[in-house]
């Protein structure tokens, strides 16, 4: 990671860029990180990651330059 192990929130590197707390959403939504306010996601509850590898900012406004991940939760199966 870029800050060393910290293991406090979820962080991304695409394309050389840090994503921060504006590259990340789950199911859709962003998933807004203020400070040391972010979560961690738990990797049994995630079904797969959506990489986008464009400039973001181009596509939702305030985005990074990387692209931006989406975390997929799991759904119970019937």
């Amino acid at each position: 990671s870029n800050w060393g192990v910290d293991d406090l929130y979820d962080q991304f590197t695409i394309r050389g860029f840090d994503t921060g707390s504006k590259g990340i959403y789950r199911d859709g939504l962003i998933q807004k990180s203020i400070n040391f306010s972010g979560c961690k996601t738990d990797p049994w509850m995630v079904e797969r990651i959506d990489v986008l590898r464009v400039p973001t900012g181009v596509i939702d406004g305030p985005g990074e330059a990387g692209g931006m991940g989406n975390i997929v939760s799991k759904r119970p199966r019937v």
